[in-house]
């Protein structure tokens, strides 16, 4: 029997979105054969409220020291977080020599503007290659997991922390049990626990099933985020819907008493109670709604196949990854992708080994269509590359509606 992996109540998954591939996993021909599948199947736990993944994949299969993803290639990223510290030091680091510990602090592009500051930093990374960006740029950096015991050792180093952050990788950690206690341990009893995280609403109400794969072992809601951390003396107080991955929220916790639980916590949970977020009859809907978003993308891709057409794929991201394989499409469907990070390059993508090229590829390569996968950057993508519209390129954006945007903006709805 399948259990909650943070309170061990019997869940089973509602629907399977099929034999998946790792999310981050691009690889090279020779390891095409090595390949690691599980079946991506999501589950609620009925006790707690926690929306998670039934089978989970090693975390060092999934953070493993060629990991792809950097934070840097984002330029929207990049400002996001900028004005987040600001914020955080404005508000928040107010006691003499304040130290502020990031969780999964990928290349240290959070962590860079509290160095700038003259604030004490410590990033803590387990995947080698982004977390020697982050050292090369200046910002303390340990090669680890964390757990309690990593809390512990910081601590007695560095002392406690004033803020700890997680942004978009609380939901990544599977023993959620580990990291409350680490975060119970490393924290000050006047400190803040700050992370981002999808929102599970969004998810839902959007049909955003690309947010779901093996990094994201948990999609959070305000209700199961106020009942986890509770149990660790962490009082959930605010939280402040914000935009990035297509729909998120930010969660801001400290030991319980410490600060005034603002009134958008409780408002907030009542909306998902009215809207029924937790309730079987609605993740049934959202099943039937990723599947006819499925078949509508399938019937338009086959379709512009048919007529000869040229597709390629901007973005290597995780959403391409569930997407593609969800769908089934294959280097025969979608002629390749686009990436601007490097350690994807001259790669293939996960599951159906789509070749992944240069933007300087696809600006020589103009193909009849591209689809946007990360289809949260639609806007910031289409402004950087102007010249494909106005060459008759013609843009495939996958967001809860199918959409086609051709020369001059025509859009068209699938």
């Amino acid at each position: 029997m399948n259990r909650c992996l943070f309170c061990e109540n019997p869940i089973s998954a509602f629907m399977t979105f099929g034999r998946m591939p790792l999310a981050s996993g691009f690889l090279l021909p020779e390891d095409f054969g090595d390949e690691y599948y599980y079946e991506l199947k999501p589950a609620l736990c009925d006790a707690c409220k926690l929306f998670q993944i039934v089978d989970v994949p090693d975390n060092k299969r999934v953070f493993h020291s060629g990991y792809t993803h950097v934070t840097s290639t984002s330029a929207f990223m990049i400002q996001h977080l900028k004005h987040l510290a600001q914020d955080v030091i404005q508000e928040y680091l107010v006691d003499e020599d304040p130290f502020v510990v990031e969780i999964g602090s990928n290349d240290g592009s959070l962590l860079t503007n509290f160095v700038q500051a003259g604030i004490r930093v410590l990033g803590i990374e387990p995947a080698r290659a982004v977390a020697e960006m982050a050292r090369n740029a200046g910002v303390k950096t340990t090669i680890k997991y964390f757990n309690e015991e990593m809390a512990v050792e910081v601590k007695k180093q560095a002392g406690p922390a004033d803020i700890i952050f997680g942004i978009n990788v609380i939901a990544h950690i599977s023993d959620i049990n580990a990291t409350g206690e680490g975060i119970k341990t490393l924290l000050k009893d006047n400190g803040v626990f700050i992370f981002e995280a999808v929102y599970l609403k969004d998810i839902v109400v959007n049909n955003a099933y690309s947010q779901i794969y093996d990094e994201h072992v948990f999609n959070y809601s305000v209700t199961s985020v106020k009942n986890i951390f509770s149990k660790y003396g962490l009082e959930l107080f605010n939280i402040k819907n914000i935009n990035t991955q297509g729909g998120s929220m930010r969660f801001y916790l400290a030991p319980t008493g410490s600060r005034e639980v603002k009134s958008s916590v409780d408002d907030q949970i009542k909306k998902e109670e009215r809207i029924h977020l937790h309730d079987e009859s609605t993740l049934d809907f959202f099943r039937i709604g990723c599947e006819q978003s499925r078949d509508r993308f399938r019937a338009l891709i086959f379709d512009l196949k048919n007529q000869k057409k040229h597709i390629g794929g901007y973005g290597a991201a995780t959403k391409s990854t569930i997407m593609i394989n969800y769908c089934q499409f294959t280097a025969q469907d979608i002629d390749y992708l686009i990436d601007s990070t490097p350690l994807k390059q001259n790669r293939a993508s996960p599951g159906a080994h789509i070749p992944v090229k240069t933007p300087a590829y696809f600006r020589a390569h103009y193909p009849d269509y591209m689809i946007i996968f990360p289809w949260n950057h639609a806007e910031e993508i289409r402004s950087k590359e102007k010249d494909f519209e106005t060459q008759g390129g013609q843009w495939i954006i996958p967001d809860k509606d199918l959409i086609v945007v051709g020369q001059n903006g025509e859009t068209k709805w699938i």
